[in-house]
């Protein structure tokens, strides 16, 4: 049982964030909406006060995306082995205690989207802001197994689908291990300026 949980147990950042991100509330209409510049201000407060419990949160934004790099060579693809779950970083798994190791049967991997944003507005830019798993699926339009074997070309496009876009983003401020919070991005969609005109924060 022990070597059950040890093998599914979400021990990667990654992991813990996904988790905490699939227990945020659903929906946007109870987000507040807030600037960069107020997002950074509520980060410090969190961080000063830290010891008085989980300061994790979510807002709307409205926002350009000033970083996305899917054709070059940031990472956008986290691969794990499909019997252990441990990250591959090779071609193949080198968990000693992975169970694919005594198989004859090939066990695909997990592909997934685990791509760094940096989204700006008028006040400031939030930078290493993560679009990972299904909703990078959703907002690029293609599954993260098939974006692996697309060309440069291919990627480009997708790329300039949103890169210097305006959008309104829900995203995910969590404090889950390290000092630094993580910025996960849940929801990312092109703007109506009408609704950004009357919406966007000054401060």
């Amino acid at each position: 049982m022990l070597l059950d949980y040890a093998q599914t147990a979400p021990i990667a950042t990654f992991d813990i964030v996904e988790q905490l991100v699939t227990s945020m509330p659903a929906s946007s209409a109870i987000d507040e909406i807030m600037s960069v510049r107020q997002i950074q201000d509520r980060i410090n407060s969190c961080i000063i006060n830290r010891e008085s419990g989980n300061k994790s949160f979510t807002v709307t934004l409205f926002a350009f995306i000033s970083e996305l790099d899917l054709d070059g060579l940031t990472r956008t693809l986290m691969i794990k082995c499909g019997r252990c779950k441990m990250i591959i970083r090779g071609l193949k798994c080198e968990n000693a205690g992975c169970l694919l190791v005594f198989e004859s049967t090939h066990v695909e991997p997990d592909v997934t989207f685990d791509i760094t944003v940096g989204l700006s507005d008028h006040t400031g830019t939030l930078p290493r802001c993560k679009l990972s798993g299904h909703t990078a699926e959703l907002a690029l339009g293609c599954l993260a197994r098939d974006f692996s074997i697309k060309t440069d070309e291919e990627k480009c496009v997708l790329k300039w689908k949103y890169l210097l876009e305006q959008c309104k983003l829900r995203i995910a401020i969590i404090f889950a291990i390290s000092q630094s919070p993580i910025i996960s991005i849940l929801h990312i969609e092109k703007c109506n300026p009408m609704e950004v005109a009357r919406k966007l924060p000054v401060y």
